[in-house]
């Protein structure tokens, strides 16, 4: 199963490929369309394998809508993401934020640096930044969800359980392989 993790920024989208590496699309000084036509760019770009092979399911972390701040330019990001892999065909799945914290470190509270702990811990992966850690942990979600596909050596029972519980708070689109 190829599962891509996105954990969309204006600044800096954290992306886990198909092949469980991670990058940063950094938008620099671009603004407006420009960055939003950047982003797309980048990620449509991603969706082939080397191979031409394209992805499964990607998992986004969903924007919390609720927070404080203007959200627009985010649902902007959100929305041009969406529809470009609609376009493509590809099945998407959103994570809210809280269901992300709750399955990488069992509690939806986590802050980043629990997450960036958490990888480590459980993968002994370390990444240059949050967004490319949640992104990591998505793709984990998404890996696991679809195929029942993860490492789980290091996790403990009660871990097992929250993310057990995380997975059932997504809703699952249907996927090919």
């Amino acid at each position: 199963m190829r599962v891509m993790g996105l954990d969309l920024s204006l600044t800096g989208t954290g992306v886990a490929l198909t092949d469980g590496s991670t990058a940063l699309i950094k938008t620099g000084s671009l603004r407006g369309c420009e960055r939003l036509a950047h982003i797309r760019h980048e990620v449509t770009s991603l969706v082939f394998a080397p191979d031409g092979a394209m992805v499964h399911l990607v998992v986004i972390e969903d924007y919390a809508a609720h927070s404080p701040g203007n959200e627009a330019p985010k649902a902007e990001l959100h929305g041009v993401i969406l529809l470009a892999l609609y376009d493509w065909s590809i099945p998407v799945a959103l994570v809210n934020p809280a269901t992300l914290k709750k399955y990488a470190t069992g509690k939806g509270t986590a802050k980043k640096e629990d997450m960036k702990l958490a990888a480590y811990k459980q993968f002994g992966r370390e990444f240059p930044s949050n967004d490319e850690c949640d992104a990591f942990f998505l793709r984990c979600m998404g890996l696991e969800a679809t195929s029942g596909v993860l490492r789980r050596d290091h996790n403990t029972d009660a871990m097992r359980k929250a993310r057990a519980e995380a997975l059932t708070k997504v809703e699952w689109p249907e996927v090919g392989r």
